[in-house]
């Protein structure tokens, strides 16, 4: 059934910090509750994604994801005017070296602003 159920006393859930909280049923003499296995996973995965290690990974994914929208951009490389495999990988290995020709450039220059990657701090 993909569910747990437990079950308590009626006196120790009604004296409970959290019984606002709780979705409990009480009964003459007990009280149940019932959680599904997908609410349990998906409150483990809010608090993962609170934590100080995911923002750490969520930036890391943020620099990853930026090279091929900048590529697509301004190098339009879904645009190629070639046709087939060798010429195809030659031009984009040409708007790769473009794109490491300008980071180079504008790092020498000292204009360039670059983070740090958090997770070698």
């Amino acid at each position: 059934s993909q569910q747990f159920h437990v079950s308590f006393e009626r006196d120790q859930c009604a004296n409970c910090p959290n019984k606002d909280r709780c979705k409990a049923k009480i009964h003459k003499r007990v009280s149940n509750v019932t959680v599904s296995i997908k609410s349990h996973e998906r409150a483990k995965q809010q608090r993962f994604m609170e934590s100080e290690e995911f923002r750490n990974l969520f930036k890391i994914r943020n620099g990853v994801e930026t090279l091929p929208s900048l590529l697509r951009r301004q190098y339009h490389a879904d645009r190629m005017p070639v046709r087939g495999l060798i010429r195809g990988r030659f031009f984009f290995g040409c708007k790769i070296g473009a794109l490491n020709f300008k980071k180079l450039f504008t790092y020498r220059k000292g204009l360039g602003h670059y983070a740090q990657n958090p997770v070698l701090e």
